[in-house]
């Protein structure tokens, strides 16, 4: 059967186990969560020796694995069979035979990972009928500050929206980056305590004033002051944001202004569902509205668009980043 990450791992940790399980997907965060939980919750320290398993796709075949599967569990209810990487098996649908009629006393469980199995082939209708398949699809970048928020929910700890947008700003959608992130304030951290920017910029380094997150918001509220300090910034410190990363935050800010003008009346609700953002941000949207007329929006994206390009040696000798950023934002704001 199909499943949801949340249930899977329920599951697992519950012990209501399938003999077969097939994760894969474009995300490989998930199912190496899923994968961890399995080599924690299926067997006890003391059975592990003898029950678990590990093959890796690249140096194994299908022999082997349905070999290990089909052998009977040593002093113990039951056996655990891990094949990682199996997106790398050479023969990986000749498992087939062993899905069709797994043992019911072994758990086999398949990492696919970074792509999806296909769900017309026998072998992926096997999985789902005798176990658990689960796809792990890719979040947009978009998507991260929420996926933050909800993650950081399942703890004892809190986050404020703008702690999560920061994140998302600047790990974007790799998932095993943000949650090593994470875990890395909650070893820092009481339990208990809420996350916000200045935790993210004493714990993971990045800053809570001078980041591409303030820039966009400056530029939203024309604050001119608060834009030039962290263009200055910027422009001493190249490497604090990249001239690409600033160049995709902008667009995508003034995009979703844009989308606001075409919203028009539209509840916050269904306005941060429009935009794709939390209803924390929607004032910041409608107020940037304010200011910066469909016209001039058609205008500014064309800079981007001109910009962007410089950057990239059109039409220009090599400009540092730094000029052409201070440059763009004055045509922006003018």
């Amino acid at each position: 059967m199909a499943a949801n990450y949340k249930s899977v791992l329920k599951d697992i940790r519950a012990k209501q186990l399938n003999p077969v399980y097939l994760f894969h997907g474009e995300e490989a965060y998930y199912t190496d969560r899923l994968i961890s939980a399995l080599e924690e919750n299926v067997l006890t320290e003391a059975e592990k020796g003898f029950n678990l398993m590990t093959f890796y796709g690249r140096d194994t075949d299908a022999r082997t694995v349905i070999d290990a599967a089909m052998r009977y569990p040593m002093f113990a209810e039951r056996q655990l069979v891990l094949v990682k990487e199996a997106q790398q098996m050479r023969d990986f649908d000749k498992l087939l035979p062993y899905i069709e009629k797994a043992q019911p006393t072994t758990v086999l469980a398949v990492a696919y990972k970074y792509k999806k199995y296909p769900a017309n082939r026998k072998l992926y209708k096997a999985f789902a009928k005798q176990g658990t398949v689960l796809e792990s699809k890719k979040i947009r970048d978009d998507q991260v500050a929420k996926w933050v928020v909800d993650a950081v929910s399942e703890t004892e700890y809190k986050i404020a929206p703008r702690a999560a947008a920061l994140l998302q700003e600047y790990l974007g959608a790799d998932l095993a980056k943000v949650n090593g992130e994470l875990e890395k304030l909650y070893l820092n951290m009481e339990k208990g305590a809420t996350i916000d920017v200045d935790a993210i910029e004493e714990h993971i380094g990045i800053s809570k004033d001078y980041n591409v997150f303030e820039l966009v918001t400056a530029l939203l509220y024309k604050d001119r002051d608060r834009v030039w300090r962290i263009v200055e910034y910027f422009r001493a410190n190249p490497k604090a944001s990249p001239f690409v990363l600033v160049m995709g935050s902008l667009f995508n800010a003034f995009q979703k202004v844009y989308m606001s003008h075409l919203v028009g009346a539209a509840s916050d609700r269904e306005l941060a569902s429009a935009l794709r953002v939390s209803p924390w941000f929607v004032k910041d949207y409608r107020h940037a509205a304010t200011l910066y007329p469909i016209p001039k929006l058609e205008r500014i994206f064309g800079q981007l668009l001109a910009y962007d390009l410089r950057s990239k040696g059109v039409d220009d000798a090599g400009t540092p980043p730094g000029e052409l950023l201070r440059e763009m934002v004055w045509k922006i704001l003018a």
